[in-house]
């Protein structure tokens, strides 16, 4: 590994307190484990934490689900947001994509079907777009 000027000592301290322990890694490279060994000889401080970007939620929407209905025509007097986990407002998601929900009566859903697909994804060659239960 090739020694770094002293000036780059105050960037390489901002890049380990923004990446932390598990993603501070040589920017060319990306060796983990010999840079960090010599960060620390160094006296670079690298804190035992998740990356800065990780702890400000830049990802939470990965994390929320889709939950409302998508029917051109949302039957529901409580709205398209409204979902009840048995009968006519029991809210499906699309079980390809999962990006597209609907009410099982405002698609005409039977309602012992487990899974539903979305007009997007119920093309030619895919399964069908209701399921029936499992005999």
């Amino acid at each position: 590994m090739r020694r770094a000027p002293r000036l780059m000592f105050p960037l390489l301290q901002g890049q380990a307190l923004r990446a932390a322990l598990h993603h501070f890694r040589c920017p060319l490279c990306q060796d983990m484990q010999t840079f960090q060994a010599e960060m620390f000889r160094l006296g670079i401080k690298i804190p035992d934490r998740d990356a800065a970007w990780e702890e400000e939620g830049a990802f939470n929407e990965l994390y929320q689900r889709h939950n409302s209905c998508d029917a051109s025509l949302c039957l529901c007097s409580l709205g398209r947001d409204y979902s009840n986990n048995t009968g006519p407002w029991r809210m499906l998601l699309c079980s390809s994509c999962a990006s597209c929900g609907t009410h099982q009566r405002c698609s005409a859903i039977p309602e012992d079907a487990e899974s539903w697909e979305c007009s997007g994804c119920s093309g030619v060659g895919t399964a069908p777009s209701v399921s029936a239960p499992a005999q």
